[in-house]
């Protein structure tokens, strides 16, 4: 039985699209005869329901990225020992950071290829926290030559590659895209009604926009309240849904009140119980999300699994597979007027917005077991490659 290791610098009870895409590669490789473990930041008072083995190194808060953590192998010495002596045939990072270097360690310790994905916007995160366009490019240097360590780098579409490319990685990058564990027979739409209006007091047939993601700038979940308040002006009943939490979350409260849509906006913070989650997907009529700093968002994949249809930026990453009047909408603009017009109209098309969102179900939801099961053969070919090169050729990568 192959031995994988997942090394992430989030984890739950983060719920975020990098510890959904470690969470389900460890759960499917596992089901799939591949022992894999979890090697994460520990977080306090969190209980593991996860069914596989993690590994959980000493961590401290990260006051501007808030609640991530930063994780500290040093000061793990039991969680490094036993890091150590796991037979391990291959490790998968999916950070430059933290995760990165100690997924490296051990990857020439053991002498076993190691994988790297690249997931963010590494440089653009560095610049919006550090407030320096000068030395986010100087980190940035740093960070392309981790990946250039790598025996393998992935990413998870053809418009994050672009990204990488213009960050100046110019090495070999396959596209492994990521996955979704939703599907429409969670919940029907009767379901889905009756429990959002319990929990939000939303009737049938009230229109619904649906925000899920971190309630941080970088996402622009600004534009969507006051893209809603356009459409409570303009005569439309429509209630929001806005999903997660972040440094923002107060401020957007306080935004929808000034706005004087309150009582139109509702804040379940983070559903971590995907059955919840799936229903509020299931019951909206469109899912909003004007990002232009995601990548290949799995929020995405999850309202289109069930059959909602998706609101996004033209040009985004996000919206890479997205063809607008198809299988999604696209704005020209993240100006509000523009934004909200759009918004607006679609709200008063209802048949347009169910055809549309049975279209993104076709076309958009790729499920978990089709992805990892390409990642575990890949797995293979990696290990296979990596046995057949020189051992001074390896050597020479640490």
């Amino acid at each position: 039985m192959p031995v994988y290791g997942q090394f992430t610098d989030a984890y739950a009870p983060i719920m975020d699209g990098v510890s959904m895409v470690v969470q389900n590669y460890a759960r499917i490789l596992n089901r799939l005869g591949h022992r894999t473990l979890v090697v994460a930041p520990k977080a306090r008072n969190h209980e593991e329901t996860d069914p596989f083995e993690i590994i959980r190194m000493q961590s401290v808060l990260v006051p501007s990225k808030k609640p991530y953590r930063l994780q500290m192998p040093v000061f793990s010495p039991v969680s490094r020992r036993r890091l150590d002596r796991e037979p391990f045939d291959l490790v998968h990072t999916h950070s430059p950071f933290v995760a990165g270097s100690e997924a490296l360690r051990v990857a020439r310790l053991r002498g076993i290829p190691m994988v790297t994905t690249f997931h963010s916007k590494y440089r653009d995160d560095l610049a919006n926290v550090l407030h320096s366009e000068w030395l986010a490019d100087a980190l940035n240097t740093g960070i392309m030559r981790a990946f250039e360590k790598a025996d393998a780098v992935w990413t998870v579409s053809e418009s994050t590659l672009r990204t990488m490319r213009e960050y100046g990685y110019q090495g070999r990058v396959d596209v492994i895209p990521n996955g979704c564990d939703m599907t429409d027979s969670r919940c029907g739409a009767e379901e889905a009604a009756a429990f959002v209006r319990a929990k939000c007091g939303v009737d049938a047939g009230t229109p619904l926009l649906l925000f899920v993601g971190q309630m941080a700038q970088v996402k622009n979940p600004m534009l969507v309240i006051s893209a809603c308040a356009e459409a409570v002006r303009a005569g439309s009943p429509c209630h929001l849904l806005m999903v997660g939490e972040g440094p923002h979350w107060q401020g957007l409260k306080d935004q929808a009140s000034q706005l004087g849509i309150a009582e139109r906006v509702h804040f379940p913070g983070v559903v971590r119980d995907r059955d919840m989650l799936s229903r509020f997907y299931a019951r909206a009529d469109l899912f909003v999300f004007p990002s232009l700093y995601d990548n290949a968002p799995l929020v995405l994949r999850e309202a289109s699994a069930m059959g909602c249809p998706s609101l996004l930026l033209r040009g985004a990453n996000a919206a890479e597979d997205v063809v607008h009047g198809e299988n999604g909408f696209l704005a020209d603009s993240a100006d509000l007027q523009p934004f909200s017009r759009l918004l607006i109209d679609l709200l008063t098309r209802p048949d347009a917005l169910r055809a549309v969102g049975a279209r993104a179900r076709e076309t958009l939801a790729f499920t978990w077991e089709n992805v990892v099961g390409q990642v575990a053969g890949r797995y293979l070919e990696i290990q296979r490659e990596y046995a057949k090169r020189p051992a001074k050729k390896r050597l020479s990568q640490m």
